[in-house]
């Protein structure tokens, strides 16, 4: 069930391609129009009732397709979640795929807890869901500092530049008694 729920919490953090790191620039690109294909490397921790741990996170994004892989300490554990809105797959180390038509319902039924599969894509750049209604965001001069949507709260605690977007390096996602915390060591930027 650990290695289940570092699956899962790959997933919250969403189509391979190559993609090629930008040099970093200093002037900042509105954040409404942030990047949609990427590639993020870094650590990922969570805590709920059920279950606590890390991992390291391979996350690569395209437009609305993902895939997640996420790797253990030591090579122990970790798996893949691949999908986009409507449909998910969770691929345990060692274990069959399971595939839904319904990524947050599979999300509970494997998980325990809810992880809203379809705002993980938005919230990791520092944007609200722009299809749902965000209750609260707050901003420190251009950069986000926190929101809250679905019920869920998201805390920007780092926010660097890379090729001329300012985007997050470290953020904390909670709802009621389950907090994931992402640390991303590299964003490699795409536009295809």
């Amino acid at each position: 069930m650990k290695y289940l729920s570092l699956v899962l919490i790959t997933l919250m953090i969403s189509s391979c391609s190559l993609f090629q790191s930008k040099p970093q620039d200093t002037t900042s690109k509105p954040l409404d129009t942030s990047p949609t294909n990427w590639v993020i490397k870094g650590k990922i921790g969570w805590q709920n009732p059920k279950d606590n741990g890390s991992a390291s996170i391979h996350w690569l994004q395209k437009e609305a397709d993902f895939t997640l892989k996420l790797f253990g300490p030591l090579g122990q554990g970790g798996g893949t979640i691949e999908g986009n809105d409507t449909q998910l797959a969770i691929t345990p180390k060692g274990e069959p795929t399971t595939y839904s038509e319904e990524p947050d319902q599979l999300m509970m039924d494997s998980f325990g807890f809810f992880v809203p599969v379809e705002n993980l894509r938005y919230w990791v750049r520092g944007l609200a869901n722009p299809k749902q209604v965000a209750t609260s965001i707050k901003y420190n001069d251009k950069d986000p500092e926190s929101l809250q949507q679905n019920g869920w709260q998201i805390q920007y605690d780092r926010i660097k530049s890379v090729s001329g977007w300012r985007l997050p390096h470290k953020l904390t996602l909670t709802h009621s008694d389950v907090t994931v915390k992402l640390i991303i060591h590299e964003w490699q930027l795409s536009e295809d």
